[in-house]
């Protein structure tokens, strides 16, 4: 048929069982229709089939300038279908081939809105222009193929389906309110920019997702890119706030700018998931990220609320700052290594059941933010500051710990590690009220200075703890390790604290040592090399406290120890430009070995100095005793210079020698020893003077009178050249011998032995008192 113009409409019909060729300038076939069993060709300059039926059981060539099938207009074919038509308008109309579909739009445009374009052989769509396949349009093919427009919208409920491979390019994309673009043995998607917003779903049943864009990708409200296989997403920028990206095996994402996940937005790999540019904004704000793997590089990362997890290792390499705070979560089930310009991790948790290593230019971990790891955990951060006070919790479970930091605030917060804690500070560490622990390994520490005040705790319960700070100050804090080595070049404050070796030596090398009110000890040796010790206090019960196994003290300042207590279970070794033990103590429980004091003065007024050690030896400028006790045990020497004893006052006790040389004394105090041999030229003593013997008592010199007590538990032996006189009592339990120029007894004298009794007076005895043996 050829004619200018066919009026086919109204339910007209031009049926041919053979072949039927029609050619028309203008071609009307509203309601109507037209068939060629054979074939059927059909050539118009316009064409009109809405509600109209253009089909054959063959095939079928269409060749038009502008062809409306709307309104259940339909164009069909058994076998091959092609068209070539500059503008077809497909709403509610349909194009099918049983076999394959060609369709040649020479540049034009596909308006298929709510219209059906369907081949179960190959589908091909040329030189298109603008596709709008909107409003539950559908364009699909039981085999792979490509749409290539200017602009594609296949938004409202569009539907694009290969069961094989889909290809789509478009300088825009829209596929916004639930529109489908689904290739079930893979969909790529190229060109400028995608909307897959409000609903929206690119899918590959069984393949890959693979998408580029030179813009932007918006997948925001419950939009959904997802794959069985493989998934890569290059873009200027992803929005996919409440969206989904969700993949089978591996899912890459190559976002230049801003990548929104935020608001519930998922991404997920049951592979490997990986971030690979380093420039992307991730905004995880409230959102969820997951994979089997994780490798996330960018510019920044905003993950507050938000979950970002590994089942497997994660790495993150962030060229600004990781904000995880508030109920954030960001784990891994491997190793974890971070490394951000900042961590702000305030209130959130960042968890590691492997390895955890963290290389940032500053770390918060402040208001209860937790840092975890199942295995040793590192943290790097040059000169920036770790924040972890008020309850911030760091933590290895199994492993080690190591920190380095410019400073740390740790007050009410916690580090701790199962195995050895090591942290280098380069300034200030703080950790009032806090807790730095190492429960089975060893805490090494190294900082500008410490504050571990206000209750602090610094534990290493089964190991050693070494300390290398300017100024310690332990004030009311407590300090504690299996073994400790300290060096505190600008000093210890100690008052009110504890600072103890639980099980071995405590060596400390410092300037000042403040242990007003504190506690000092060591289960072994405790070793002090600094300037002054100062362990006083203002009344009796309130000085510091300071025991060990064995005490080394060498100080080129004072030691201060007034209502003090220092006490060895060994031997006591003080060295010290003064000692103060007024109304304190000094003891040495040990029976071997030596007490040695070194010191100018030793002021031990109202004090007790006692050793139980073999030897006692003070090596003193001066000694003021008065009122206080100096009490040796032990058998051997009693080492004080003679000028000291006559002139210290207060009680003077040995089991050992005590060997006193004097031109003149005059004694009031009290001197016990086991062994007491005096050799003075004048001596006097007062009625409340008392020189007592264990052993043996053996005197020697030129005038002596005696107004107190001389008595042995053994034997005692006088001999003068000059005379013996006085009110006070000689006795002995054993032999008594006084061998004297005179004797002059008063009418209280008395002299008395236990056993033989010898006296010897060369001039004259005049006795107004006792002599009984």
């Amino acid at each position: 048929v050829v004619t200018g113009a066919l009026d086919n409409a109204e339910g007209g019909q031009l049926i041919s069982q053979g072949v039927l060729d029609v050619s028309s300038a203008d071609l009307d076939n509203r309601g109507g229709a037209l068939s060629g069993k054979q074939s059927l060709r059909l050539s118009a300059t316009n064409l009109d089939n809405r509600g109209g039926l253009l089909t054959s059981d063959g095939e079928l060539e269409l060749t038009a300038g502008r062809v409306d099938s709307a309104d259940g207009g339909e164009i069909s074919a058994r076998g091959d279908l092609r068209l070539t038509v500059e503008r077809l308008v497909q709403r509610q109309g349909r194009l099918i081939g049983e076999r394959g579909v060609s369709l040649d739009l020479r540049g034009g445009d596909l308006d298929n809105q709510g219209g059906l374009i369907s081949a179960r052989g190959p589908l091909s769509i040329e030189r298109l222009n603008v596709l709008d396949n909107r409003q539950g349009g559908e364009i699909s093919s039981q085999q792979g193929f490509e749409l290539l427009a200017r602009r594609i919208d296949n938004g409202q409920q569009g539907r694009i389906i290969s069961a094989g491979k889909l290809r789509l390019d478009a300088d825009a994309l829209g596929n916004a309110g639930a529109g489908l673009l689904s290739g079930w043995q893979g969909l790529t998607v190229t060109g400028g920019s995608l909307d897959n917003s409000a609903g929206g779903t690119l899918s590959s049943k069984d393949g890959e997702l693979a998408i580029s864009l030179g813009g932007a990708l918006d997948n925001h409200g419950q939009g959904a890119l997802v794959s069985k296989g493989a998934q890569r997403i290059d873009a200027a920028s992803l929005d996919n706030a409440q969206g989904i990206v969700s993949g089978e095996s591996d899912v890459t994402l190559s976002i230049a700018g801003k990548l929104d996940n935020g608001q519930g937005g998922l991404v997920s790999a049951q592979r490997a998931l990986s971030f690979e540019r380093d420039d992307t904004l991730l905004n995880n704000a409230g959102g969820r990220i997951n994979g089997g793997s994780l490798l996330l590089k960018g510019a920044s990362l905003d993950n507050s609320d938000g979950q970002l997890i590994s089942q497997g290792r994660l790495d993150a390499i962030l060229g600004g700052a990781l904000v995880n705070t508030g109920a954030a979560r960001l784990a891994s089930g491997g190793d974890l290594l971070l490394r951000s310009a900042s961590v702000d991790n305030r209130g959130g948790k960042l968890v590691s059941q492997g390895l955890l290593e963290i290389s940032a230019g500053s770390l918060d971990n402040s208001a209860s933010g937790t840092l975890a790891s199942q295995a040793d955990m590192s943290l790097r951060l040059g000169g920036g500051a770790l924040r972890n006070q008020q309850d911030g919790l760091i933590f290895s479970q199994a492993g080690a710990l190591e920190v380095q930091a410019g400073s740390l605030d740790n007050r009410q917060g916690t580090l701790q590690a199962q195995g050895d804690n090591r942290l280098r500070i380069g300034g200030a560490l703080d950790n009032q009220g806090g807790r730095l622990d190492s429960r089975a390994g060893n805490l090494d520490l190294q900082s500008g200075s410490l504050d571990n005040g206000a209750g602090g705790v610094l534990n290493s319960a089964k190991g050693w703890l070494k300390l290398v700070t300017g100024l310690f100050d332990n004030s009311a804090g407590v300090t504690q390790a299996q073994s400790l080595e300290i060096r505190a070049g600008q000093g210890v404050r100690n008052q009110q604290g504890h600072l103890s070796a639980l099980g071995g030596d405590n060596r400390i090398v410092t300037a000042d040592f403040d242990n007003q009110g504190g506690g000092l000890y060591a289960s072994g040796l405790l070793s002090l090399d600094g300037q002054r010790f100062l362990n006083q206090g203002a009344a009796a019960g309130q000085g510091g406290k300071v025991g060990a196994g064995r005490i080394d003290f060498s100080l080129a300042g004072a030691l201060a120890n007034r209502f003090g207590q220092l006490e060895s279970e060994s031997e006591l070794h003080l060295r010290a430009a003064a000692i103060d033990n007024s109304g304190g103590s000094l003891r040495a429980l040990g029976r071997s070995g030596s007490t040695r004091l070194v010191a100018g003065d030793l002021n031990n007024a109202y004090g007790v100095l006692e050793s139980a050690n073999q030897d006692l030896d003070l090596q003193l400028g001066s000694l003021a005793n008065a009122g206080g006790r100096i009490l040796h045990t032990g058998n051997g020497t009693f080492g004080l210079d003679s000028g000291q004893v006559i002139r210290a006052g207060g009680e003077l006790t040995t089991n050992g020698l005590l060997d006193i040389r004097a031109s003149e004394w005059t004694n009031s105090s009290v001197l016990q020893a086991g062994r007491l041999n005096l050799d003075i030229g004048t001596f006097r003593q007062t009625a409340e003077g008392k020189l007592l013997a264990v052993q043996s008592f053996t005197g020697r010199g030129g005038d002596w009178s005696n107004d107190g007590l001389l008595a042995s538990d053994g034997s005692l032996r006088l001999e003068l050249s000059g005379g013996y006189r006085g009110n006070g009592r000689a006795t002995s339990l054993g032999d008594f011998a006084l061998n004297a120029a005179s004797l002059d007894l008063g009418n209280a004298a008395s002299l008395a032995g236990g056993a033989n009794v010898t006296l010897g007076a060369g001039n004259l005895l005049v006795n107004r008192g006792r002599i009984t043996a």
